[in-house]
């Protein structure tokens, strides 16, 4: 039975390769081995869901992995061109910790328990004459060195690294090759045009023309036969995304490799991304995310602040918060030069698309009594002879939306004008 977290092998990088979707990547090691004995030892990778950090974690564990057997796995790779390239193969005792096992249904104290539990049972099972642990703290443990286990971790995120993360256009079209060979199709055929309207839910219409395999989700209007794939499409779909290298100064335009590996083993172009993240945040409408999402879906750029973001799910203090969680998942690209996000590629604006001629969309521009109840009251005040404009006090209130004072109470006599300030306010700020 092989590990799960303590030394687990090289399965699963071995599974990776049996696929035929492979691009060597392997020469990314040879940059951690020149770090491993230094004071920057610390590294941490940090991409878009769906850009290869799965992959990248388990060929390092392959290679890393202390283990009495030969290792082979690498012997026909680029990394094996290089000289010292098996300097620390097999070389490290390795701990590999996925947190969503660990915490998605547990507080942290228990988290931590069921860490402790597993590794001390999968280094019992691997070290036969295991004694005794001195100690286990935090997330990563420190165990007996004479067991000759690593405690050397470190997490950085170096931009060297970034060429390695992703697909580029190059390597996308030796996976074509390599799959289909001859199959490869120039498709040069006229696409038929078809134009749909949806409502933005503001004054007007968002128009946006789609050819048909732009909407392949509706099954009814293209058979999965007549599907050709070429890097045309591909580039269309999957690409879009830039990784910045600050040292040298290079600029990678990277596909997404999940989406681009699904697609050459359906053989169709297609919506591969995890689109419920999206639609479940975009339905809670924060800070008037709807709007901004029409802004996007019009080819516009919105500048934003990433500094904020905690890396959690549940907790936006602004709007900028929501679209850097976006990022982290994919579905916008950001450009650290203007600081800006935008649509990548066809992929992620048609799953834009696809929530905004949902019917969950539908029920967010719904006129209701209680909630987004627009401005039809204000309205029917402001045509009153007796109306007095106290509209700066919103302006008040804006300067708190933001900020940990911005649940507030209006507490004042009956008659003094209560009514009007909420109606005032609902018309304001209602979507």
């Amino acid at each position: 039975m092989s590990n799960i977290s303590f030394n687990p092998g090289e399965e699963n990088f071995s599974n990776l390769l049996n696929s035929n979707v492979y691009v060597d990547k392997t020469e990314i090691i040879l940059n951690l081995n020149i770090l491993i004995d230094t004071n920057n030892n610390a590294i941490c990778v940090s991409c878009p869901s769906g850009f290869g950090k799965t992959y990248t974690v388990n060929m390092l564990t392959a290679y890393y992995c202390n283990t009495d057997k030969k290792i082979t796995i690498f012997d026909d790779k680029n990394i094996s061109k290089k000289e010292n390239w098996d300097k620390y193969l097999g070389k490290f005792n390795v701990i590999i910790l996925n947190m969503d096992y660990f915490f998605t249904d547990k507080s942290i104290k228990n988290g931590i328990k069921a860490i402790k539990k597993l590794i001390l049972i999968e280094i019992k099972r691997s070290i036969s004459n295991f004694e005794s642990l001195i100690y286990i703290t935090g997330i990563l443990p420190m165990l007996e060195s004479e067991y000759k286990i690593s405690d050397n971790y470190s997490m950085i995120s170096p931009e060297w690294m970034a060429k390695y993360f992703g697909f580029n256009e190059n390597e996308i079209e030796e996976l074509l090759k390599k799959k289909f060979g001859s199959e490869m199709h120039d498709n040069t055929n006229k696409e038929k045009i078809k134009k749909i309207k949806l409502d933005d839910g503001l004054n007007g219409s968002y128009e946006k023309k789609l050819n048909e395999k732009q909407l392949l989700y509706d099954e009814k209007l293209i058979h999965k036969n007549e599907i050709k794939l070429n890097l045309k499409d591909i580039k269309n779909w999957y690409n879009g995304y830039q990784l910045i290298d600050n040292i040298y100064g290079k600029k990678y335009n990277i596909y997404s490799s999940y989406s681009v590996v699904k697609a050459i083993m359906k053989k169709k172009i297609h919506c591969f991304q995890n689109k419920s993240i999206l639609h479940s945040v975009i339905e809670k409408n924060f800070y008037h995310l709807k709007d901004i999402i029409i802004l996007l879906m019009n080819s516009k750029r919105i500048k934003i602040n990433v500094t904020s973001f905690e890396s959690d799910m549940t907790i936006f203090n602004n709007k900028d918060d929501i679209l850097t969680l976006f990022v982290h998942y994919g579905f916008l690209g950001y450009d650290s030069n203007t600081k800006e996000v935008y649509i990548p590629n066809e992929e992620v604006r048609i799953n834009f698309e696809k929530f905004i001629i949902s019917e969950k969309w539908k029920i967010l521009n719904t006129k209701r009594d209680i909630f987004n109840p627009d401005e039809e009251n204000f309205e029917n005040m402001l045509n009153s002879k007796y109306y007095v404009d106290k509209t700066e006090s919103i302006l008040y209130l804006n300067k708190k939306v933001n900020t940990k004072e911005k649940y507030i109470c209006d507490s004042r006599p009956a008659g003094f004008g209560k009514t009007t300030t909420a109606e005032m306010i609902s018309a304001y700020y209602s979507f």
